[in-house]
């Protein structure tokens, strides 16, 4: 019969160092995860504005419930150039 391998011998966890490595990727993960949703929180916000600005300039009243060309009359400039 063969005899079992010995168990390795237990080393105590340096969990100060595991500590900071799982808070550096957390952080970095973090980090990217508000500037992408930010990002896309801009890209929406300028999106809805456009919209409501063709809207305003273009729209029907009846069915926008938005005055015609009130922006344009208070000299508004709202949209951004057109990419």
């Amino acid at each position: 019969m063969i005899a079992p391998l010995p168990a390795p011998a237990a080393e105590p966890l340096d969990l100060p160092s595991i500590r900071c490595g799982v808070d550096a990727v957390l952080t970095d993960f973090l980090q990217h995860k508000v500037r992408t949703e930010t990002e896309t929180a801009l890209s929406a916000g300028e999106a809805f504005q456009q919209r409501d600005d063709l809207l305003g300039a273009f729209g029907t009243p009846e069915l926008t419930g938005m005055p015609t060309l009130d922006d344009l009359r208070e000299c508004k400039h709202t949209t951004e150039k057109m990419r």
